[in-house]
């Protein structure tokens, strides 16, 4: 299995992976018309968002394989228009064929997310997604009706998780230990309990 792509966000003016998430899906291609298709084996589900935080969570670029039915057509933005916004034809990698530029959809979204920078190139595995201590910053983003409650520097979980925590994993890749002990230590340390994307 390949590494898959993420969702990014901007928070702060800086750029982060969305690594965890507490809540519902906060963002259904299908519900926009869309029939996201995976363009790769980088990206099974078909479409990867970058969100930004202003007043609220914005949707604000959408990068989709949407599947008209017919090869040809799924060569061109054949994506419907959403909020005011037609697709354009990317001219990045992914092998998506739409591109939905500056469209900030906003959100509704309750919960919690774990957001992350600064990987750590010596933890990487060719398959799936990055947990958040792969990253040497995390933050924990809290929020409500897509409003920002909180956000809380949680940096030295995965700190003491990379030094204390590790185990040799698949292919005596490190991996995170199953002890039951220092699960609920993990999961103690957030506000919210998490589906850790990506973890073992």
């Amino acid at each position: 299995m390949t590494t898959q792509m993420t969702d990014g966000i901007t928070y702060g003016g800086e750029s982060f992976q969305i690594c965890g998430c507490n809540g519902p899906e906060f963002f259904d291609p299908k519900e926009h018309g869309l029939n996201p298709k995976a363009p790769s084996t980088a990206c099974y589900r078909g479409w990867v968002g970058e969100y930004l935080i202003t007043d609220r969570l914005l949707l604000r670029d959408l990068y989709v394989f949407h599947d008209a039915g017919l090869p040809v057509k799924n060569k061109t933005a054949n994506g419907p228009v959403i909020s005011g916004v037609a697709p354009i034809k990317p001219e990045t990698w992914g092998g998506f064929n739409c591109l939905y530029k500056d469209l900030n959809l906003s959100t509704s979204f309750s919960g919690g997310l774990l957001v992350a920078s600064g990987f750590v190139r010596e933890l990487a595995v060719n398959m799936g997604y990055h947990p958040f201590w792969k990253y040497t910053r995390v933050i924990e983003l809290v929020f409500q009706d897509g409003k920002l409650l909180e956000a809380t520097d949680k940096s030295s979980v995965a700190q003491e998780i990379r030094e204390k925590h590790l185990v040799p994993g698949f292919l005596n890749m490190p991996s995170l230990s199953d002890d039951k002990t220092v699960m609920k230590w993990i999961e103690d340390s957030f506000s919210l309990r998490y589906s850790f994307v990506g973890a073992p």
